[in-house]
């Protein structure tokens, strides 16, 4: 018959004990993930056998990505330790720190990033049976409209022009082919 009207800090922590409790482990994770990655990269770069000599060659790419990686990774590792272990001097600026971290979240535009994922989704699905140079040019002018630009002729021209670049970039400078689709059925 009695209701517990009494609850003590150990049975739901508040957000100031949460906040107290410092969690480097879930702020490392990206790092982790990422040096991770550069490790699996760097073992694919040394296992990777190259057909032909030429200059740059297949592994210039994949090593330029891997010390992205790492240094991506690094980088955020070293920030983060460096956070962790310097000293809480002045409470009222981690509330402020923590009301703009909120803030931002809430003013996140979830939609143009909704958007621009599945305009992703879509590249991936059009790229093999529409080719590249159509699916890239789609790709860089639905993420312009989905950002909020105006310049429909200007966007349409420049992605034309940025995916045909690089349809040229790796064909003549990697010899890589990138998907021909309908327009290697029509040439």
């Amino acid at each position: 018959m009695s209701a517990r009207t009494h609850t003590s800090n150990h049975d739901s922590p508040s957000p100031e004990h949460l906040r107290d409790k410092p969690n480097i482990l879930g702020e490392l994770s990206l790092a982790i993930v990422l040096v991770g990655m550069a490790v699996f990269a760097t073992i694919g770069i040394i296992v990777m056998e190259p057909i032909g000599d030429e200059p740059p060659g297949p592994r210039l790419f994949p090593a330029l990505v891997t010390i992205l990686l790492f240094g991506t990774g690094i980088g955020i590792a070293i920030k983060v330790t460096h956070a962790h272990s310097r000293s809480k001097t002045d409470a009222t600026d981690e509330d402020e720190d923590l009301d703009a971290a909120t803030e931002l979240i809430l003013k996140s535009d979830w939609r143009t990033l909704g958007a621009v994922i599945v305009i992703f989704i879509v590249f991936l699905a059009l790229l093999q049976p529409v080719g590249w140079l159509i699916s890239a040019a789609g790709l860089y002018y639905a993420i312009t409209l989905a950002l909020g630009s105006k310049a429909y002729v200007r966007d349409l021209v420049v992605a034309f022009i940025f995916s045909a670049i690089l349809q040229i970039a790796f064909s003549i400078g990697l010899g890589l082919n990138l998907p021909a689709g309908v327009i290697g059925v029509i040439f």
